[in-house]
């Protein structure tokens, strides 16, 4: 557990842009009185054994007219919790745990403003995070309407356990703000919350699942999946191949089932749930269901392979991503059953095979989570419809194009042209990514 810090600080001066009067007084009336949490990455992702992640942003003070402010604060929290109720030989058990994970604190100060001078034009206004002590905490501050910003960020540690909500407990993060006001006027607040996800590095997930053994000097089976880990609502591709020892073996046919087992724990007491959330059937894994006569000499040298699809269930409360925390584990198994018949004695036989799959968040579906590098090809413009839907998710509903509209041509599925139609560049777009930290600001 990270127990609770000093508030964080550091020494920048605030820095001041100005409006003219007329446009900002139009602006104020628009403005309401609140805190907004503008973050730069929407969704945190540890990938691999990475050693940490920023987590940044800003925290914005909108002001419709001069309001006094005693001060400005915010916390990152993680907390996760286990409650479970057992009812042994009529006797009723609650076990319940609960555990800080992770507490930050930040606080802001706006600098004194002497109420006899403040202007007829708002401030739109970036300040330093600084530490206050506690007379500055007591000091009113009058602050002229417009709208504040205090940039933060935090340094989170790559061993913090993923965010999860399942039936019988929970990882939770969140960001809370509020900004105090004299007297019995009610605080300005804002509370966020903060998904983190924890997904393989790319060498280890791309190793995939190779589970090939024999059975029984009967068949020798091999079953591929070309990755360790899946999104929940993606399909994993399976591969399956068997090799006969004998003739006339009958296949009647293959079941899989994936099952999701979840421990959790509290007062050194461990509750174990089992339960089957997706199955597939195959009725004609071979056709014909009979792995056809050979010769003697070819006897453990054909093969019969299929290749097939199994649909993960999309993300809802039946079914939660794998994860390792300090209360709560769930690890999924994907379970083969295939069901043969042997030629003498007409004799049935059930092989099960199993192998551990790592599920992570649907919101990993599919994605590079790195923005393209400036230096990279014409591709990677910021009109680019791949560049806008990896900026998207990174940079969340910031990531706008604010440079120039291309059109990639009669083929819109064509994401690397080699060239566009650009009404900033002319034919030919040369545009390069922009500066991604200035546009998060923006």
């Amino acid at each position: 557990m990270t127990t609770p810090s000093q508030p964080s600080h550091c020494s920048t001066q605030p820095q001041f842009d100005e409006q003219a009067p007329s446009s900002s007084k139009q602006k104020n009336k628009n403005l309401k009185n609140e805190l907004v949490i503008k973050l730069i990455e929407p969704t945190i992702i540890f990938r691999g054994d990475a050693p940490g992640v920023f987590l940044r942003g800003d925290l914005i003070l909108n002001l419709n007219k001069p309001t006094n402010i005693k001060g400005i604060e915010m916390e990152f929290v993680g907390k996760t919790k286990t409650f479970w109720v057992s009812d042994v030989r009529h006797e009723r058990n609650i076990y319940s745990e609960k555990r800080e994970i992770i507490s930050h604190k930040w606080q802001f100060i706006i600098p004194q403003v002497n109420e006899s001078s403040i202007p007829e034009y708002p401030r739109n206004s970036i300040f330093s995070i600084k530490q206050l002590s506690s007379s500055n905490h007591d000091h009113i501050n009058m602050v002229p309407a417009g709208t504040y910003t205090f940039p933060f960020e935090i340094l989170l540690s790559g061993n913090l356990p993923e965010t999860i909500n399942a039936d019988l407990g929970h990882v939770q993060y969140r960001l809370f703000a509020q900004a105090h006001r004299p007297g019995l006027l009610p605080k300005l607040t804002k509370q966020i919350d903060i998904e983190i996800i924890r997904v393989l590095s790319d060498d280890v997930d791309s190793e995939g699942i190779v589970l090939s053994k024999d059975y029984e000097d009967i068949l020798n089976y091999d079953i591929s999946i070309p990755n360790k880990s899946y999104s929940l609502g993606q399909a994993i591709p399976i591969e399956i191949k068997l090799i006969p020892y004998i003739k006339k073996l009958k296949i009647h046919g293959l079941r899989i089932k994936l099952l999701e087992n979840t421990v959790y724990r509290a007062q050194n007491e461990n509750f174990e749930i089992s339960k089957v959330v997706a199955t597939l059937v195959i009725e004609n894994l071979v056709q014909n269901n009979l792995l056809q006569e050979v010769n003697e000499e070819d006897i453990g040298n054909t093969s019969y392979q299929s290749n097939f699809n199994f649909q993960l269930p999309n993300c809802n409360n039946q079914i939660h991503y794998s994860c390792n925390t300090p209360l709560i584990d769930i690890k999924h198994v994907l379970e083969f059953y295939i069901i043969i018949t042997l030629p003498k004695n007409e004799t049935r036989k059930k092989l099960r095979i199993e192998c551990n799959i790592n599920l992570v968040s649907c919101l990993a579906v599919g994605q590079n989570f790195t923005l393209p590098k400036y230096e990279e090809s014409l591709s990677f413009c910021p009109c680019n419809p791949e560049y806008q839907r990896i900026a998207k998710r990174v940079l969340g509903d910031i990531a706008e194009d604010k440079y120039c509209r291309c059109n990639v041509g009669a083929d819109e599925n064509l994401l690397a042209a080699t060239h566009y139609n650009c009404d900033r560049c002319g034919d030919g777009c040369k545009c390069l990514p922009p500066n991604y930290y200035d546009e998060a600001q923006a």
